[in-house]
């Protein structure tokens, strides 16, 4: 079982959940936005090289800011958002 990684975002006017799982197995990097469902190849067994996933999140006005996603060789994620690190939920 892949372990998720959850974020909460907080915009000037909504909240938004990001999540992350990554089942080195298969390969499947699975991200989700706002329940919103995103698959990634990751590689079978591993992750070949760290990589960077920019996103846009979107606010009840339309307005987008850039959030990035950061994994690493071992599949360890961290978010940034506004250019600092989100703190992920326990």
């Amino acid at each position: 079982m892949a372990k998720i990684t959850t974020w909460r975002i907080a915009t000037e006017d909504s909240e938004h959940t990001i999540t992350y799982s990554l089942n080195k197995f298969t390969g499947r990097m699975t991200v989700t936005l706002d329940g919103d469902e995103f698959v990634l190849s990751a590689g079978f067994l591993s992750l070949k090289a760290a990589r960077r996933e920019p996103f846009r999140i979107v606010d009840d006005e339309g307005e987008a800011e850039q959030a990035i996603l950061v994994v690493d060789k071992k599949g360890r994620a961290s978010l940034l958002f506004r250019a600092k690190e989100v703190t992920p939920e326990s």
